[in-house]
């Protein structure tokens, strides 16, 4: 042994410690092209949600009933005193607003996929009607008298998410009679205007049926307010993959590869809004929490799948870099750095490879393809580097193992962490396992005298 320094190259070819410390430095270079990579991916999705706007734009978006509701007129009194001290009774325009006690939508809604590029858009044609009754409002709880009431003037309102989707000239068939809705009615949600029927005389009688068929383009969802002391909604499609939404769940339903059929039964009970009241309107919260329906979902979002899988890349990069770190330990093999960052390359252009090949081949197909090519891609240069088909063949298990390990993570969300957990304490105990019997102190005494007698002068 010479009697020269011991530098610090010739440190970390001896100590498993500093080798270890260089493995964990390749990691975090890799974050880089992982950054870009997942920066790719929000992209993308940000592309594909403007092609799915630019669908809707044109065909419908997002569509939400809320409705029938009775509007009607009356004037509220009041005192006002003068400046002279004389007083006088002046007149002001209130509404009050009516809910159903009845309410039931039945209906279809014919799901089919749209394109915009490569981008899938999924759309629906509803087919609805929708039914139910009044009781004569009762403006005794109100405090108005009877004789401020402009019953003349009352009006029937219907509020639809995106108007211009409308297939048909919706009409109320309110008893005997077919009044034609109109656009610029009072607003029931936000300030979006709704559609509006003028009753006229139409409220004389103690009860009141009505009848709505309503025809409209959606796209993405499709949900419905509890307007009904009791509401029933009951919808079928021919799309397979529905995701229900919203304050209520159905009753009943369902899903088959042809389609789904759901029923809701809500009562008034459980909203957060009154049958009736005067002035104003439903907060827009109100509302929106007791929307229920719909979601006309793909069955795979590969851009979703995409960010979750690149979650685990940490785990992809540092379980081969130990295999091959574990090569080193226990067959006294040298793997240089260089070789290591081209191993990571290969396992973090796996994620750009998935999401590139799922826009045109689906999820499945994409993932599959891509961790195949990664896999091969990665045992044929650990046959050259690990010097052995057996040990290369160790490095592609391993790779593909975890492929198929993080297919079962992404497809079991509920248990992800149950899982990762499980497989992390699986690896460690493999790891603990193959180096139970490796003499640290020892091993790296050898590295250290091989080290010097490969750069004592004259050596080969």
């Amino acid at each position: 042994m010479t009697d020269r320094p011991y530098g610090l190259a010739a440190a970390a070819r001896s100590s498993q410690l500093l080798r270890v410390l260089v493995v964990g430095a390749l990691v975090l270079l890799l974050q880089v092209p992982i950054a870009l990579i997942h920066g790719q991916i929000t992209d993308r999705q940000a592309t594909r949600d403007s092609a799915v706007a630019e669908v809707t734009s044109r065909w419908g978006g997002a569509q939400q009933i809320h409705g029938p509701v009775l509007r009607v007129p009356f004037r509220a009194r009041r005192i006002e005193t003068q400046e002279n001290g004389a007083t006088r009774e002046v007149h002001t325009l209130r509404h009050a607003t009516f809910l159903p006690d009845q309410l039931e939508v039945t209906g279809d809604a014919e799901g089919e996929t749209r394109y915009r590029g490569i981008y899938e858009v999924p759309v629906y044609r509803a087919d609805l009607e929708i039914r139910g009754r009044f009781s004569r409002p009762d403006f005794a709880h109100l405090d108005v008298a009877p004789g401020d009431v402009l019953w003349e003037r009352a009006r029937l309102l219907l509020s639809v998410g995106d108007a211009r989707a409308l297939r048909n000239r919706p009409e109320a068939h309110w008893g005997e009679a077919t009044i034609a809705f109109e656009p610029g009615g009072d607003p029931l949600v936000g300030e979006r205007p709704s559609l509006q029927a003028h009753l006229g005389g139409g409220l004389e009688g103690e009860a009141f049926e009505f009848r709505i068929p309503l025809v409209l383009n959606g796209a993405t969802s499709l949900a419905f307010a509890p307007m009904g002391a009791d509401t029933r909604v009951q919808l079928t499609s021919n799309w397979p993959d529905p995701s229900f939404q919203g304050g209520w769940l159905p009753t009943r339903r369902s899903i088959d590869p042809d389609g789904f059929d759901a029923t809701w039964e809500v009562s008034h009970l459980g909203r957060g809004y009154p049958q009736q009241w005067r002035d104003g309107r439903v907060g827009e919260a109100a509302l929106r929490s007791a929307e229920f329906g719909v979601s006309f979902l793909a069955p795979v979002d590969p851009y979703r799948m995409a960010l979750r899988s690149v979650k685990y890349e940490v785990l992809f990069l540092a379980l081969p870099f130990l295999a091959l770190w574990l090569f080193e330990v226990l067959a006294g093999l040298r793997v240089h750095p260089l070789q290591y960052l081209f191993v990571g390359s290969a396992l973090c252009l796996f994620f750009l490879l998935q999401l590139s090949l799922a826009e045109h081949l689906g999820f499945l197909h994409a993932y599959g393809l891509a961790a195949a090519a990664v896999s091969l891609l990665v045992t044929a240069y650990s046959r050259v580097i690990l010097g052995a088909r057996r040990r290369a063949a160790v490095i592609g298990g391993v790779v593909a193992a975890l492929y198929g390990y993080l297919y079962v993570l992404l497809q079991e969300q509920d248990y992800a962490l149950l899982v990762g957990s499980f497989g992390l304490f699986v690896a460690l105990a493999v790891v603990m396992w193959t180096t139970r019997a490796v003499d640290w102190y020892g091993l790296e005494a050898r590295l250290r005298a091989h080290v010097d007698a490969a750069e004592a002068p004259g050596a080969p």
